[in-house]
């Protein structure tokens, strides 16, 4: 390129005084990093020597595609268009980096990538591809009416005319209004080819019935027909509507995936067949052969049916497919304990969209069981024990490898018989072949394929060496292949090898001619594990880990590229820190899938790999969210003393919360408030210091913060920290202010500033603060869901939290048996999780039912229990010291010792007035004012009790109206049995039904026994 296109290229109409010199700094920096020898100069210009350049190698994948598609070679012609297409999935090209023309011609490329995917994966009869592609380029340009013919053309394969039609009618509609043009000639033609249920014209669409029997060659094997038989039987006894498991075993190479692909190709086309295939990493992740199998069968149904089956499952269950619908919102999902009551959600959700999808007698086929994954053949078990459920599930394993489900039937292929040699290789062969080959399927293929003029080999090993050797040159490529997987990535290959993908294509095709690959689903892939692992063991071991290192380098540079086959790679290359990057990232997926006991040993992995901060972090996340928290702890630390990075700091912040050590968390965040490096890490820091404050009672100081942090929020346009912020708020005595910020927010939104917090607080603050402003109803509800996600996401804590805040609400509408019960389950689940904070407050709670029923020894007891556990520092202590002030003060009341519950209302008015604690300075106004009235003191006058009373609405709404009423005899007061009556009247204003009822008649029996209390007092 010449100098001065150069500097038009860098610096437009903004030239430096000597570009020629500029030019020369700026390729010595370039020489510096891509070496001496790739940057040539000369008289004509500046020269790039580039082994592959990805738009070449894109426009040239482009090319032979189309050939292929000319030469009816649609499988190989869909693994060229798909490798163009990755390599042309730029993010948005640069304005200031692109020219005009260059940027356009790039765009101009994918455009025309995606359409050859859609053609030629149409044309392969894989139609869930073909739709995908076509509506990808239909969104990239809505007037491009070729794309809209493709799709039309797949949904009518598909069976969905109707959206087909649908999708023109838009086009049609989107030209006449925006263009005031109509669509062509041959739009208008598949427009009537679709109405008239014929093919569309010019577009090329095989059945993906005929696609499956080519792979396999028919269903007609020799020597297998009692297996299909018996295959039939108990797909016969499945659509009775019981699941029946069929477990296919033999040894590698006997035939099990032909023998399970031929039977299912003779299945009727409405049958539905959900498949997956274990491979050399499927033990690695859990669940992957599941969900690699549920979100194939999404994108073969398409979109509107995809939601169809996902149905209300949906917000769980896209992330963790990775498949998005156009009309729900990404749920957040941050757990922090053991999830058995997780993955059980998680199995149940994924068992209902099998439920939906099987509406008909249908078939689950795994194939290679023996490589599954324990949460795998755990969720196949429940599945197989699910009823009414009409599924055969099929799996194949090799004989003495892996388990088998409970009552599964065994199906144990045997060597295949001299006459089924015969018709495999033909009367001349089969006899000495069967001999040689023992009966096994591949083998005697492999026989059959080598020249006879050699020494036959004597092992299949030696077979698939030999055939081979008959590809040429292309051997390096296929043995290059076999290092690096079963399935063969065209980009990531061509990276490695560093060749040219044409010539790539080439040698792949040399391996399907000679049996040892096949194209499948637009890809090539080895036609037997055996083949695979035969190659990799033949190639030299230096050569090997070469092949794994590049391999791990270039997938690691990949976007959304599996962090397990990084790991792998990396791994078996001795690449120690990509390997520890890798295994940390697949951590993180483990983790999303509530498997933490995999997450926990992939982050094991990755700081024995390489103990970097990051490794430290996600392990410390992992025993955070296993409740191990000195653990998580030592993690966190670690991580700060390695880096001190915001992130340790962000994460030892929270791991300090939950070790109790509030100073530390407090300093921590503020370390990370300053030391942030954007506004979501100051924010954060501050989140964390002002959740720390809070901790400890200095409501002030962290309301402060929080204020701070919601301003910056704002401001910046990030997620708020609504239930921290929620929280304070309530015990600042301002709930009308939390419920605001709490249902400005989505409850899938909240939090994503907090590291501490979950989605499930925004429940647990939203219902904290209605029962504060007496919305019991609402309250109620709001808490069972808090509950009930708590389950959810196995964060056993807080569903307990959820159940105890309930009671509270429960007990003060009248059902007391039910509060109790509530409160022993909530101190069940504070012992399981180690939740001393919901220990104490389950305790207390029932102590207010002592003191109702004037039990004093009951309501010491609860007392004394509640004080055992309050030795120790945690979080809100300072709110369970104001609760127990407030209890002794009213168990002093009942001992008739006026003076000590005077002293008592005192202290605590004092201490809530310092702590800033509204409900404690109300509440123990009230109980001063009962002491008061019990020494005969003069009584306060009206005014002051109705704004006590309005004050009380604020900050004890679902207690207030026998407060007052205690008030009321303690005082000889009309006028609070009065207010009792309003705030009775108002807290049942927001109850349902039959539960109005029932605490209209409770609270009547209350006040009026409370009435004639205090007239006989």
């Amino acid at each position: 390129m010449s100098l001065e296109r150069l500097a038009d290229v860098l610096w437009l109409d903004d030239q430096p005084r000597d570009p020629p010199a500029q030019l020369a700094v700026i390729m010595s920096r370039l020489r510096g990093v891509l070496g001496g020898s790739r940057i040539a100069h000369s008289d004509a210009g500046y020269t790039l020597h580039a082994d592959w350049v990805d738009l070449t190698a894109a426009v040239e994948l482009e090319s032979e595609a189309e050939r292929r598609l000319r030469d009816g070679e649609p499988a190989p012609a869909l693994a060229a268009a798909l490798a163009a297409r990755v390599l042309l999935a730029h993010p948005a090209l640069d304005d200031d980096a692109w020219l005009v023309e260059e940027r356009r011609a790039v765009e101009r490329l994918g455009a025309r990538a995606r359409q050859l995917v859609a053609r030629a994966a149409l044309a392969a009869g894989d139609l869930a591809t073909g739709v995908e592609a076509a509506e990808q380029a239909l969104d990239e340009d809505p007037y491009d009416e070729e794309s809209l013919r493709l799709v039309m053309a797949a949904l009518a394969a598909q069976g969905r005319s109707s959206s087909a039609l649908a999708m023109y009618e838009r086009m049609r509609l989107r030209l006449a209004d925006e263009l005031g043009t109509s669509p062509s000639e041959l739009t208008d033609a598949a427009h009537v080819a679709v109405l008239k249920g014929l093919p569309v014209p010019a577009v090329v669409v095989a059945s993906p019935q005929s696609r499956s029997a080519s792979w396999s060659g028919g269903n007609d094997l020799p020597g297998r027909q009692g297996e299909l038989r018996m295959l039939d039987e108990a797909f016969v006894r499945a659509r009775a509507g019981t699941p029946v498991a069929v477990v296919i075993e033999g040894e590698p190479g006997i035939g099990k995936t032909a023998v399970a692909s031929a039977w299912i190709d003779r299945l009727s086309p409405e049958s539905v067949v959900l498949a997956a295939r274990c491979d050399q990493l499927s033990r690695s992740l859990p669940l992957q052969p599941v969900l690699h199998m549920i979100r194939n069968h999404l994108r073969q149904v398409g979109a509107e049916m995809g939601r169809a089956l996902l149905g209300p499952d949906a917000s769980l269950l896209e992330s963790v497919l990775d498949w998005t619908s156009t009309d729900a919102e990404p749920l957040a999902d941050i757990a922090q304990a053991s999830s058995p009551a997780g993955l059980a959600v998680l199995f149940a959700a994924l068992r209902r969209v099998v439920r939906r999808a099987c509406t008909t007698p249908s078939v689950l086929y795994v194939d290679d069981i023996q490589r599954a994954d324990p949460l795998t053949w755990a969720w196949i078990s429940d599945l197989i024990a699910s009823p009414d459920l009409s599924l055969l599930v099929l799996l194949t394993r090799r004989t003495g490898e892996g388990e088998i489900p409970a009552h599964a039937t065994r199906l144990l292929l045997p060597p295949l018989s001299m006459e089924a040699a015969r018709q495999i290789v033909g009367e001349e062969l089969g006899a000495r072949l069967h001999e040689r080959s023992g009966g096994n399927a591949l083998f005697l293929t492999q026989l059959a394929s080598s020249d006879e003029s050699a020494a036959p080999p004597a092992t299949i090993q030696a077979a698939v060496l030999d055939r081979s050797a008959e590809a040429g040159q292309a051997v390096r490529t296929l043995m290059s292949a076999a290092v690096l997987g079963a399935s063969v990535d065209i980009d990531v290959l061509a990276a490695v090898v560093r060749t040219d993908p044409i010539r790539l294509l080439e040698d792949l095709d040399v391996g399907v001619r000679l049996g040892l690959l096949e194209a499948r689903d637009g890809a090539y892939g080895f036609r037997h594990a055996i083949v695979r692992e035969v190659l990799d063991a033949a190639t030299t071991s230096p050569r090997r880990a070469l092949l794994h290192r590049e391999a791990a380098r270039v997938l690691s540079g990949l976007p959304g590229a599996d962090p397990l086959l990084v790991a792998h790679h990396a791994r078996l290359s001795g690449a120690r820190t990509l390997a520890s990057v890798a295994l940390t990232a697949a951590s993180r997926i483990a983790t999303d899938r509530f498997d933490y006991d995999t997450a926990l040993a992939l982050a094991n992995e990755a700081v024995n790999a390489d103990d970097t901060s990051d490794a430290r972090i996600q392990r410390a996340i992992v025993q955070l969210r296993l409740t191990r928290f000195d653990a998580a702890q030592a993690d966190a630390e670690h991580a700060i003393d390695e880096a001190g990075d915001a992130r340790a700091l962000e994460v030892a912040g929270s791991v300090a919360y939950y070790c109790t050590d509030f100073e530390r968390a407090a300093a921590l965040g503020e370390a990370l408030a300053q030391q942030a490096g954007d506004p979501r890490q100051r924010v954060q820091g501050n989140v964390i210091r002002a959740r720390a404050l809070h901790a400890v009672g200095e409501l002030v100081a962290a309301d402060l913060l929080m204020e701070q942090a919601m301003a910056a929020c704002r401001k910046h346009k990030l997620r708020q920290p609504t239930s921290v912020y929620a929280f304070l708020k309530v015990h600042m005595g301002e709930a009308g202010l939390a419920i605001i910020a709490i249902e400005a927010s989505p409850y899938a939104a909240l939090d994503a500033m907090s590291t501490i917090y979950t989605p499930v607080h925004g429940y647990l603050a939203h219902g904290y603060a209605l029962a504060t402003c007496g919305r019991a109803g609402e309250a109620l509800r709001v808490l069972d869901r808090a509950s009930v996600e708590g389950r959810r996401r196995g964060l056993t804590r807080y569903e307990s939290l959820g159940v105890n805040m309930g009671a509270w609400v429960l007990r003060n509408i009248g059902e007391v048996a039910r509060a109790r019960d509530c409160n022993a389950a909530a101190l069940e689940g504070a012992h399981e999780s180690m939740y001393r904070e919901l220990e104490v407050y389950a305790l207390l709670d029932p102590c207010d039912d002592a003191v109702a029923e004037h039990d004093v020894t009951a309501a010491s007891h609860g007392l004394v229990a509640a004080r055992e556990r309050m030795q120790e520092t945690y979080a809100y202590r300072w709110r369970h010291e104001l609760r127990v002030d407030l209890l002794e003060g009213r168990i002093a009341l009942l001992r008739d010792d006026a003076e000590g519950a005077l002293s008592m209302a005192e202290r605590l008015i004092a201490s809530a007035t310092d702590r800033y604690a509204p409900r404690y300075a109300q509440l123990g106004e009230v109980l001063r004012l009962q002491a008061s009235g019990a020494l005969a003191a003069e009584p306060p006058p009206e005014d002051a009790l109705r704004e006590l009373s309005s004050s009380l609405s604020a900050v004890a709404g679902v207690e207030a109206w026998w407060v007052m009423a205690e008030l009321g005899a303690s005082l000889h007061s009309e006028l609070c049995f009065q207010l009792a009556a309003v705030h009775r009247d108002r807290l049942a204003a927001h109850l349902d039904g039959a539960a109005r009822a029932s605490f209209v008649d409770y609270a009547g029996t209350r006040l009026e026994s409370t009435r004639t209390r205090g007239r006989t007092a």
